[in-house]
């Protein structure tokens, strides 16, 4: 039971952080031969992610929320255009937007039946690293760090999809190409997270355990619920920490240091895929 929470945990860190959660898990199972994760203990992990950033991001879903409603107000009135609404229905319209293109797209994708080998999940750590490479290179200064058009709108959609091709790190994607288009910082951060907790509720769902079944698995698994709940909100804290501190973008030495390990001993140690 202690290693499979150690791992839980690693997963937890490598889902909130730039390194991905199932790349890990797989490494992890190469090199030390660990066992999967089991269903149960997946389903915990994805509450507690979704939980946890509901709890820290409450009372920005409120407003978020709440000023939604009075910004398509003010539009269908003719009071205001979309471009001089409220940031708080800015950022509504993108989670939307997002999350329609994933809910539409996630299913096509049979992500169920993706098991990557750790050679691809190396190839796929070094494209990654080299996203975040050039997004400290080649950064565009925007006069509102907030304002998002259709375009960047969409390309975001876009990454968040490809985030979700196992292997990929969908915070590392989405912060690298949102600081390439010259968003705020903290802005970001806070969209890139919120727009997690509809992807959560789609992995659940497409998980196919019954309701039921998920109900009496939360009671059984209860205290490691509010134990990773606790870890998601100190997660949060260390992501923010980590990017103004301009270190968020060294994970590519990381990325691109495993990746490189990983094939050479794939190949050359004849470890086995």
């Amino acid at each position: 039971m202690f290693v499979v929470i150690i791992q839980c945990l690693l997963y937890l860190v490598a889902e909130m952080l730039p390194l991905d959660g199932y790349a890990h898990q797989r490494l992890i199972s190469y090199y030390y031969g660990a066992e999967k994760l089991e269903q149960e203990f997946m389903i915990v992990i994805y509450i507690s992610l979704a939980l946890g950033l509901c709890i820290y991001y409450s009372k920005d879903l409120l407003r978020m929320f709440t000023d939604s409603f009075r910004g398509f107000y003010s539009v269908l009135s003719g009071r205001r255009s979309f471009r001089v609404t409220s940031t708080n229905f800015k950022m509504f319209n993108i989670f939307v937007t997002m999350s329609v293109m994933t809910i539409i797209v996630f299913p096509l994708l049979n992500l169920g039946e993706l098991d990557f080998g750790v050679d691809r999940v190396a190839v796929i750590f070094l494209v990654t690293a080299l996203i975040l490479r050039l997004s400290t290179s080649f950064t565009l200064v925007k006069v509102d760090g907030r304002y998002l058009d259709i375009k960047e709108i969409l390309v975001l959609s876009l990454v968040q999809i490809i985030g979700l091709i196992p292997g990929f790190s969908r915070t590392a994607m989405l912060i690298g190409v949102g600081s390439f288009m010259g968003t705020e910082k903290k802005y970001l951060v806070k969209l890139v997270l919120i727009s997690f907790i509809p992807l959560l509720v789609l992995k659940l769902f497409f998980m196919g355990v019954p309701a039921s079944s998920v109900f009496w698995i939360v009671l059984e698994r209860w205290y490691l619920l509010l134990f990773f709940t606790g870890v998601v909100m100190l997660l949060i804290k260390l992501l923010y920490y980590i990017v103004f501190s301009n270190r968020f973008y060294k994970f590519y030495l990381y990325l691109a240091g495993i990746g490189i390990w990983t094939l050479l001993d794939v190949y050359f140690s004849k470890r086995g895929l």
